[in-house]
């Protein structure tokens, strides 16, 4: 199994943090990602022997990597340790619709989706591989005060540390309905727009593989080799309304 390695001179701290997950099958797991979560694969690296050794994916804004089990390196999937104790949220716009479409493709129902006291309608399910995601859509018109209320009726006290409303991320923001939530430009050149709008306007990027520009806010956004045309992304209390006001 490898890591990938930083290969620029003047390395940045990356603001993300990057899930690694360990499967036994890694090239059908990334197939189920694609077809069930509706993944993009960046890349892979393929060993003598056929397993992979390190791959990337990326559903939605995030990023995942994930590799075939290397048991002489300590890499053992959840199947084979009988369980894992870390879960994945997976926030979508149709919740019913993309459980049901994982369960199709082979994952196995943990908990059904239904409407939670914490706003969202989610449900739970354990992927072929034994990794666990809790796919869920926010309920409309959800709110904190409803949260903290909900969270009573469950014995529940919502706090929230001193930090927290102080926090100096200039990426994290409240958003309100309307509000462009995130940008991204076309490029088919990743390492020279980095440095161009690196020299121009700053921009710092975690990696020469990132595109998402970590220092850039009000809203942030970054660089895309996947698209020909600029891509926003914008707020709505229901997208889908939004899509079929749209459409009309």
């Amino acid at each position: 199994m490898s890591e990938p390695t930083p290969t620029s001179a003047a390395a940045t701290v990356a603001v993300t943090v990057t899930p690694y997950l360990t499967v036994d099958g890694a090239a059908a797991a990334i197939d189920f990602y694609v077809a069930a979560f509706g993944a993009v694969e960046h890349h892979r690296l393929v060993g003598d022997d056929g397993r992979i050794g390190h791959a990337e994916i990326a559903i939605g804004n995030s990023r995942i990597a994930l590799a075939d089990e290397y048991p002489d390196y300590g890499a053992i999937g959840p199947l084979r340790l009988g369980g894992s104790a870390t879960k994945f949220t997976l926030e979508v716009a149709d919740a019913d619709a993309v459980f049901a479409r994982a369960l199709a493709l082979g994952a196995t129902q943990v908990r059904p989706v239904d409407d939670q006291f914490y706003g969202f309608r989610q449900g739970m399910l354990q992927d072929p591989w034994g990794h666990q995601w809790s796919i869920g859509s926010p309920i409309a018109g959800f709110g904190d005060d409803q949260y903290a209320a909900n969270a009573a009726e469950q014995g529940f006290r919502h706090e929230a540390p001193a930090a927290a409303a102080a926090n100096d991320d200039h990426q994290v923001k409240h958003h309100d309905r309307g509000d462009l939530y995130y940008w991204t430009l076309p490029t088919a050149d990743l390492a020279r727009a980095q440095a161009f709008f690196g020299a121009l306007l700053g921009w710092r990027f975690a990696s020469p593989e990132a595109g998402h520009a970590d220092n850039v806010s009000a809203p942030p956004g970054g660089l895309n080799t996947d698209s020909s045309e600029p891509r926003l992304w914008f707020v709505v209390d229901d997208i889908q309304a939004a899509v079929a006001r749209g459409r009309e």
